[in-house]
């Protein structure tokens, strides 16, 4: 509710305060209603939408609610591994808003490790950044295009520093345009990619500063992989610990995983679950707590059938 009441106050527009109901069905509470659905696990997020659609049904104030539609059409997709009806969701987006929608194919060429489409989209979302008088007042697009060129030379290519180079460079123009979350998330890459360089406590700083902001404006995945990042570098900084100093960390890392499942859970990102309880199983046994260990393993192999039937 808070969100929700932060989008209305964000989007108050007080010239029509006179015009009797005429606010409560404008275009800042239907985006005010689509912002806060974002932020809901899947199913609650659609009945969110539904009243949205309900209130908002003519252009351009139904825009709002279909674009945050196909979008969470296009993460739920993702987390699934559904990447056909995901490249539908894609398309969906064309229409409502190309930027939003090159940014997802882009995600999606990544995933497909399609290098030469996902560069071609990341370059015409850029220049056209530049170059375009509406979309120059537009920063996110840019700032978060440079983040997805710094994922595609880390994922694909393997290039530390280029990655490094352009996360620095959507970070400086992310925080002189006060884009807070879109800062946060970064700062979040950048710490991923000096967990990768054997440097978790370093990470584990740039970590603690920003999750205050990620817990607060970011959707349950984003959450989910925040903490997840955080338990990875908290157990890379235990690595030469004594034992019983390690132990304790250790256990406390694998409790934090079940708040990653519950988080991603919320989602249906069953594949990511079972990555998560295959980490944690394996944190069990260095641990030597065997029967958690057991049912980690249980409910793995259930997550692989389920993944395997579907």
């Amino acid at each position: 509710m808070a969100n929700f009441f932060a989008q209305l106050l964000l989007h108050l527009n007080t010239s029509y305060m006179t015009r009797g109901s005429y606010p409560y069905n404008g275009e800042g509470i239907c985006i005010a209603i689509s912002k806060t659905a974002s932020c809901l696990p899947y199913h609650h997020a659609n009945h969110v939408l539904e009243h949205a659609r309900e209130r908002c049904r003519r252009e351009p104030l139904n825009f709002s609610w279909m674009q945050m539609q196909a979008h969470l059409a296009f993460e739920h997709n993702i987390h699934l591994d559904q990447w056909q009806e995901a490249e539908i969701s894609a398309n969906q987006l064309v229409p409502l808003n190309i930027w939003e929608s090159l940014l997802i194919k882009t995600l999606l060429k990544i995933f497909f490790m399609d290098l030469p489409t996902a560069k071609m989209h990341v370059n015409q979302i850029i220049d056209h950044c530049e170059n375009d008088k509406e979309l120059k007042n537009v920063v996110e697009y840019k700032v978060r295009a440079l983040r997805l060129s710094a994922q595609m030379e880390y994922n694909i290519i393997h290039t530390i520093g280029e990655t490094i180079t352009r996360l620095n460079s959507a970070l400086v123009l992310s925080c002189k345009n006060y884009l807070d979350f879109n800062s946060a998330m970064i700062e979040m890459s950048i710490a991923a990619v000096q967990l990768e360089m054997n440097l978790p406590n370093q990470a584990l700083k740039i970590i603690t500063k920003v999750m205050p902001c990620v817990l607060a404006n970011g959707c349950n995945f984003d959450i989910a992989r925040s903490l997840l990042l955080f338990t990875k570098c908290t157990v890379a900084s235990v690595a030469k610990a004594s034992r019983s100093l390690k132990n304790d960390t250790l256990h406390k890392c694998a409790i934090m995983l079940d708040k990653v499942i519950y988080f991603l859970q919320l989602d249906n990102a069953i594949s990511k679950i079972r990555d998560i309880l295959h980490f944690q199983a394996i944190i069990y046994d260095e641990i030597n707590l065997i029967s958690e260990r057991n049912k980690c393993a249980y409910e793995y192999r259930i997550l692989e059938e389920q993944i395997n039937i579907c």
